[in-house]
């Protein structure tokens, strides 16, 4: 791992609240990154388990916060939205915008009018701010504090963020009764240091206890790198996450926070997830279809939902009560999975509810388990024959064992209905293979123009990806402009193949290329479709690893005919590759015919979902190897 070590700030200034200088306002580039569109000049947050007299506990967070707009694009940093739990509260909440005009420093203070609380679900509320007057070049203060009864609720100490940091510190101060569990991540070493402090208590328990305090800081933070196929950079940023473990006072208490997945198992069966997945009524029907082929039964029966209950395309993961979701026609991911669930139990299939941790929301942290690690729901089907697969019954683009590619996870936790039996662990990225086969039927005209169609099949995760891309495009035409661009050939007509709740879709493009020709030589490009390029992973070093979207089987074929006027000068040379570091190989090998035709053949397989930062390098040696395979040329000279 790349360890970067701390620097001196870059922007010297005073770091008392309300200190803001001109100097700060007029600051036009921030020199250690000056591509940046803002920057924190000060990001403090200080986390205290306070203890009274009687050993009462709650916590408070301190929030300060220095923000420098340097680029139209970097005004989003102001916009605040934060979560906290029921039992907590956020207070003093001070916000003041720094704008030069006329050559005066002139302050803006946000009106507490503006500062807007809502029930996000039953347990969880928000509060949400933005700071006025914004502009380029505006300097921004924010400051709040949240006190919350959850002491062992301590929130992570984030030391770098998606924009640079000119001064980062962050601390925990705790007393020595209470024992924590700390963890540290990143590529950066921030400064640590320890400190304690006697404190005297008015009790018959415990006279006094010493406070501790762990604090952590960095200079010229660098963004955490928005590197190219990295779904969640954010999982790599320095931060230090604790766990409170136990609180222990001698002869009085003992008590042990850390929680294990039992304990989870435990808190999620107190919520309406599984009664949800389960239940029995009239109302639903109208959703039951005739048994068949249990794939399609159970197809037709997510179409008859989806039907009648339209998906207001959040994913998240404990649905409504599904009778007044149906009522309403609208719900979200979990609440139309709880739907189709209720319905196929009903039918005598077995459905349970699976919890997962989306792939761009980071892994799930083994060192601090807790319920809310999970994001989504999805669905274990197990049919009355005996099979089992999965499903999100929410997305048109999905389908049985189809699953968005954000939730293709190692680690996907199963709550059988039955509550006499155990949540168990089921790995998903099995599901993850995309298949894919393009072929392409040429024919070099008398002309020298070459004609002729490119064919499409796409199955299991190949065919969820072209799906959304052509549902998020929004049109035929506007999806083959998108598969044109860049390449060689022009798209005379095109036939789209694909249903809307499906696990194929296919394509055909009639086309027509022209070849390069120099003298009596003609060198025509086999290559019609490239979806891989050597620009994909620029050089340099990598601090994030390289994830893929899906795991990837592609051939391609292309055959070319050839006229009798012709004849072949040289082909495309013969390829075979494999990677070091991860599982992927390649192959590329093209053959004349005895019928005057001419066949390339092109493979590649993926087999690795990431591939580690240590071992950039060596995908980039690969990707050149590969993408040298698409500059191949038929080389064909007139007789």
């Amino acid at each position: 791992m790349l360890v970067v070590a701390a620097q001196g700030q870059a922007v010297k200034l005073n770091p008392k609240a309300g200190q803001v200088s001109d100097a700060e306002v007029m600051m036009d580039v921030y020199q250690p990154d000056t591509t940046a569109a803002a920057v924190y000049l000060i990001d403090k947050c200080d986390v205290t388990l306070r203890t009274d007299d009687v050993l009462g506990l709650d916590l408070l967070v301190n929030v300060y916060q220095r923000i420098k707009i340097l680029k139209e694009s970097g005004k989003d940093v102001t916009d605040y939205k934060i979560l906290y739990s029921q039992d907590g509260y956020i207070s003093n909440v001070r916000v003041t915008t720094y704008n030069m005009s006329d050559g005066k420093l002139v302050k803006t203070k946000l009106d507490r009018k503006y500062v807007f609380r809502e029930k996000v679900t039953d347990n969880t509320f928000s509060c949400s701010f933005t700071a006025p007057e914004v502009r380029v070049g505006s300097v921004v203060e924010v400051a709040y504090e949240i006190k919350t009864e959850r002491f062992w609720d301590i929130p992570e100490l984030v030391l770098q963020r998606s924009y640079p940091s000119n001064m980062v510190s962050a601390s925990l101060e705790y007393p020595d009764f209470i024992h924590v569990n700390r963890m540290a991540r990143g590529y950066l070493t921030p400064v640590y240091k320890e400190s304690q402090l006697a404190k005297s208590l008015r009790n018959n328990v415990i006279p006094s206890c010493l406070l501790i305090t762990e604090s952590y800081s960095l200079n010229d933070v660098p963004a955490i790198p928005r590197e190219v196929s990295s779904l969640c950079p954010s999982q790599y940023r320095c931060a230090v996450s604790y766990e409170v473990s136990g609180v222990t006072i001698p002869g009085f208490v003992h008590r042990s926070y850390s929680m294990k997945w039992p304990d989870v198992d435990k808190q999620v069966r107190e919520t309406n997830i599984i009664s949800q997945c389960s239940v029995k009524g009239k109302f639903l029907e109208p959703f039951y279809v005739e048994p068949g082929e249990e794939k399609t039964t159970i197809a037709n029966v997510r179409n008859a939902v989806v039907s009648a209950v339209k998906w207001d395309d959040t994913f998240n993961m404990i649905p409504e009560n599904i009778r007044d979701v149906v009522k309403a026609g609208k719900g979200s991911s979990a609440s139309i999975n709880a739907i189709v669930a209720s319905v196929l139990n009903g039918m005598g299939y077995t459905v349970s509810p699976v919890l997962l941790r989306k792939r761009s929301s980071g892994l799930l942290a083994n060192f601090y388990v807790r319920t809310d690690a999970f994001t989504s729901m999805i669905l274990k089907i197990e049919t009355p024959s005996g099979t089992s697969c999965y499903m999100d019954a929410a997305p048109d683009y999905g389908y049985i064992d189809v699953l968005p590619p954000d939730f293709l996870v190692d680690e996907a936790r199963v709550y059988p209905l039955d509550s006499n039996k155990p949540a168990y662990w089921e790995k998903l990225t099995s599901r993850a293979m995309a298949a894919s086969v393009f072929s392409a039927d040429a024919r070099l005209q008398e002309n020298g123009t070459v004609t002729g169609t490119i064919g499409l099949r796409a199955m299991g995760a190949a065919s969820c990806l072209i799906r959304q891309t052509r549902d998020e495009l929004g049109s035929d035409d506007a999806y083959f402009e998108h598969v044109e661009e860049g390449e060689s050939f022009e798209t005379l007509s095109y036939e789209y193949r694909a249903k809307p709740y499906d696990n194929k879709a296919e394509f055909t493009i009639e086309f027509q290329q022209a070849p390069v020709s120099g003298g009596d030589h003609l060198y025509v490009k086999p290559f019609l479709i490239t979806q891989y390029h050597k620009g994909d992973f620029p050089p340099g070093e990598r601090v994030t690893p390289v994830d893929f979207i899906v795991l990837e089987n592609m051939t391609y074929i292309y055959k070319l005919a050839i006229p009798d006027g012709f004849q072949i000068e040289q082909l495309p040379p013969a390829a075979s590759i494999r990677a070091n570091g991860f599982k992927a190989t390649a192959l590329c090998r093209t053959v004349a015919n005895e019928d005057g035709t001419i066949t390339l053949t092109f493979a590649f397989r993926n087999n690795s979902l990431q591939v580690p930062a240590a071992n950039y390098q060596d995908l980039r040696a690969f990707w050149e190897q590969l993408c040298n395979m698409f500059e191949g040329t038929i080389v064909l000279k007139r007789k």
